[in-house]
């Protein structure tokens, strides 16, 4: 038997022999589930679900309610942990393929699509303390908009190009202050105008995530941005 470790949960996996890790190859920071490894569903004895090492909704021991096909999980159903996390949709051999929708024990809302176990295609967070993401995945790394709403009125709104903020992100704060923030792979870099309630309160200058030149009139107290 194989013993992997989902979550810092370590368990026993299926045989090497029969059921073995599969890889993608793709490349570090994509959300690609790159090494996938079986999972014995407690209820289905020999029927497995693959599931990534470092990424993984559920900790193990888990359930699934579908059918299981060749020693796989296979069709709709319910993946469900010991910790009240379930997720329901649709597998193919073991992989998630098509939308899916988790919900998490603290009370987080997940939706995502998914193509052969690779994230791709719209995905958002509903969050219980009043977040909401939303973004799109292309081939297991996140592209194109992005975007933060809190239920206080705080936003941020941008692009996000192979997994990094890119371009002009628009931050708005409930008191009506806004800041058009460059990035460039990431990194706050340019120059950052801001706003309150339309009227200009002055211009930042950064230089690799650096606050290099430029005042506020009147000084601002951000809050710090999650």
């Amino acid at each position: 038997m194989v013993v992997s470790v989902f979550a810092g949960v370590a368990f026993q996996s299926a045989p090497a022999d029969e059921f073995q890790p599969l890889c993608d190859g793709s490349q570090a920071g994509t959300v690609t589930w790159s090494c996938w490894s079986p999972v014995e569903a407690a209820d289905h004895g020999g029927c497995h679900v693959y599931g990534n090492v470092s990424h993984y909704y559920h900790a193990p021991p888990i359930t699934w309610s579908g059918a299981c096909r060749n020693g796989r999980a296979e069709g709709d159903g319910v993946l469900e942990d010991k910790k009240g996390n379930r997720a329901e949709g649709h597998l193919v051999a073991g992989l998630k393929d098509g939308q899916w929708t988790v919900t998490f024990a603290s009370g987080d809302v997940l939706t995502e699509s998914h193509v052969g176990g690779v994230v791709h295609g719209p995905w958002t967070l509903d969050r219980s303390d009043g977040r909401f993401y939303a973004v799109t995945y292309e081939d297991g790394r996140m592209q194109g908009p992005w975007e933060r709403r809190d239920d206080d009125g705080y936003s941020e709104v941008g692009t996000v190009t192979d997994g990094r903020f890119d371009g002009i992100f628009t931050i708005t704060w409930p008191n009506g202050v806004e800041a058009l923030v460059p990035y460039e792979e990431g990194v706050v870099q340019g120059e950052m105008t801001v706003t309150r309630n339309g009227l200009p309160l002055g211009t930042l200058l950064y230089w690799k995530g650096r606050h290099v030149e430029g005042v506020l009139a009147p000084m601002l107290a951000f809050p710090d941005d999650p």
